[in-house]
C-alpha cells in the first residue's frame, strides 16, 4: 500500500550559486558532515549536494509535512549503498518519529544529467506492517476513519476494506 510520494527537481547550477552565496554554513546546515565529505571527494560534487538536497525534499513530501514540528534538514541523510549508482537514507529525531520508521520501507531513485537532477521518494508500507501503520494511524487520529483515510492517502472506503482485511474493528 503505498502511503506517500514525493518528487523533487534540482538545477544543479542554481543550488551551487545558493551555496557559493552561502558558503559552508549553508553546507553544514543542510547535510552531515558524512554527506559534505563523501560528495567533496567525487568527480562532480555540486551534483551529489543537489541530488541529496532534492531526496531531502522528495522525502518531505512523501510524508506531506514540508519542514515543519521541529524538523532538521540534517535528520534526513542520504548514505551510499554498496553497489554503483546506489543509495539509501537514514531518518532520525522528529522525521523518524513521523516515519514509523519501524513499519515504513524507503525507497529512492535518482536521476540526473549535468544540469538538472530529480530525486523521488516513495513510502510505502510494508506488507506484514500494514495492521501496524493503519492501527498506528487510527490510534493518532483517536479511531476517526475519515482522517486516518486521508493521512494514509487512500479512500475512506478503501480504509475499511483494510481495517476489516486485517482484524480492526470498526466499531470503536
Amino acid at each position: 500500500m503505498i502511503v506517500g510520494l514525493g518528487t523533487d527537481l534540482v538545477d544543479v547550477a542554481r543550488f551551487r550559486r545558493v551555496a557559493d552565496r552561502f558558503g559552508d554554513h549553508f553546507l553544514e546546515s543542510v547535510f552531515s558532515a558524512d554527506e559534505i565529505g563523501w560528495c567533496r571527494r567525487r568527480r562532480r560534487p555540486w551534483e551529489h549536494l543537489a541530488a541529496r538536497f532534492a531526496a531531502r525534499e522528495a522525502v518531505l513530501k512523501a510524508l506531506g509535512t514540508g519542514l515543519s514540528g521541529g524538523m532538521s534538514w540534517k535528520d534526513i541523510e542520504v548514505v551510499p549503498r554498496p553497489g554503483p549508482g546506489t543509495c539509501g537514507m537514514e531518518l532520525r529525531q522528529k522525521v523518524r518519529e513521523l516515519e514509523l520508521l519501524s513499519s515504513i520501507e524507503q525507497a529512492i531513485a535518482e536521476a540526473h544529467d549535468v544540469n538538472t537532477l530529480a530525486a523521488l521518494v516513495l513510502k510505502r508500507a510494508a506488507q506484514v506492517a500494514e495492521k501496524r501503520v493503519i492501527e498506528r494511524v487510527l490510534q493518532r487520529t483517536r479511531w476517526n476513519r475519515k482522517e486516518a483515510a486521508e493521512r494514509l492517502q487512500i479512500s475512506y472506503k478503501a480504509l475499511l476494506y483494510k481495517m476489516k482485511e486485517n482484524g480492526l474493528s470498526e466499531s470503536r
